[in-house]
C-alpha cells in the first residue's frame, strides 16, 4: 500500500517475531508525549488474549502460534488480525471492569475490536516500520487486489479455526463481516478523495465471496444472523462512558495514522448526520441503493465506513 522500497528479509518469519514487531510498531504510533507501550508475551493459552499485571496490560499469545513459521501472505494476514483484534481491547481499555461486563457488553466490544483490528492489521502492514518490513517478501508492489484476495482467505481461516457460535461472541458471519468492514474503512480513509466507489463492490467481494469456504458459511448461516445496529450503539455509548471528558480514549496517535486508528466517540450528532449523509450519497452513486431507498432501513453495523476526522 506504500511506494517505499524495502530489502527482503532473509530469516524465517515466526509467529513469535510478528506479534513483538506488531506490539512495537503500534506503541511507535504515538506521539512521545503520549506513550502507549504494547507488550508482547508467549504463554500456555489456546487463544490470543489480553492479560494485565503489576506492569501493565499486554498481549499473550499460544506457543503454537509463536513458533509457526509463516510461510504464506494468508497466513501472514491471519496473524495481524488476530494480533490487531487483541490491540484494540488494549487501545479502547476493554479490560477495565471486565468482571463486571454483561454478555451483552462483551459481545459488542467483541465485535467492536474484529472492526477496530481489521484497521489495526492494515495500517501495521501501511506505516509499520517492522510489520512492513516482514510483509514486502509477500507482496513487493504492494498489490491492492492482490492484497484484499489474502485477507479473504485468512478471514476464511479465522471462520475455520477461531470464530465459534457462543453466548458471549457474535455470530462467525457478523465478525467476517465486521472484519470486511474494517478493512473497507482503512481503504476509504487511505484514498481520501480519490476513493473509488467501486470500492464498495470489490473490497467485500474479495473479501467475503473469493473464498469457498466463506461462501458457503455465508449459505448455510446469513438467514440466521441479523445485522442489527444495536451492537454498534451498544459499543459507542460503552466507550464514550470510558472516554468520559478526554480528548480520546487513547491519545496521542501521530498524524499518519490518526484517521484510521483515532478512539474518540465524543462525536455530536450534527458530525453523525453528516457521516451518515456522505455514507448515504456514496452508496447510492455507488449504485447499491436507488435513490429511493429509506434511511431508516440503513444497517449501519455493516455500511459505516468511518470517515476520517481531524483530529483524536
Amino acid at each position: 500500500m506504500t511506494d517505499v522500497q524495502i530489502t527482503q528479509p532473509s530469516e524465517p518469519l515466526t509467529g513469535r517475531a510478528l506479534a513483538f514487531a506488531a506490539a512495537r510498531d503500534f506503541s511507535r504510533f504515538f506521539h512521545p508525549a503520549f506513550p502507549f507501550e504494547v507488550g508482547a508475551r508467549v504463554g500456555a493459552v489456546n487463544m490470543p488474549c489480553v492479560r494485565k499485571d503489576s506492569t501493565g496490560s499486554y498481549i499473550l499469545i499460544p506457543r503454537e502460534m509463536a513458533d509457526e513459521v509463516i510461510e504464506s501472505p494468508d497466513r501472514l494476514i491471519f496473524h495481524l488480525l488476530m494480533l490487531g483484534h487483541e490491540i484494540a481491547h488494549l487501545a479502547h481499555k476493554h479490560l477495565d471492569g471486565a468482571d463486571s461486563q454483561t454478555n451483552d457488553e462483551y459481545l459488542t466490544l467483541e465485535l467492536w475490536a474484529d472492526f477496530y483490528g481489521a484497521k489495526v492489521a492494515m495500517t501495521l502492514l501501511t506505516y509499520g516500520e517492522q510489520v512492513r518490513l516482514q510483509a514486502h517478501r509477500f507482496w513487493p508492489h504492494r498489490s491492492l487486489p492482490r492484497l484484499l484476495l489474502d485477507v479473504g482467505s485468512a478471514v476464511a481461516m479465522l471462520l475455520r479455526h477461531v470464530y465459534r457460535e457462543h453466548r458471549k461472541y457474535p455470530m462467525p458471519i457478523e465478525r467476517a463481516g465486521i472484519t470486511s468492514n474494517g478493512i473497507l474503512s482503512f481503504v476509504r480513509n487511505y484514498y481520501g478523495g480519490e476513493f473509488n466507489l467501486g470500492f464498495y463492490y470489490s473490497v467485500p467481494l474479495r473479501i467475503l465471496f473469493s473464498n469457498e469456504f466463506t461462501r458457503e458459511v455465508i449459505r448455510l448461516d446469513g438467514g440466521r444472523t441479523e445485522f442489527a445496529s444495536s451492537p454498534i450503539l451498544r459499543a459507542a455509548e460503552w466507550h464514550r462512558k470510558v472516554q468520559a471528558s478526554a480528548p480520546a480514549i487513547t491519545p496521542g496517535f501521530l498524524p499518519p495514522v490518526l484517521p484510521y486508528l483515532h478512539t474518540s466517540f465524543s462525536h455530536s450528532d450534527e458530525e453523525i448526520e453528516e457521516t451518515r449523509r456522505i455514507l448515504m450519497d456514496e452508496l447510492k452513486k455507488s449504485g447499491i441503493l436507488g435513490d429511493d431507498f429509506e434511511e431508516d432501513n440503513l444497517n449501519p453495523s455493516y455500511l459505516s465506513t468511518d470517515p476520517p476526522r481531524d483530529g483524536d
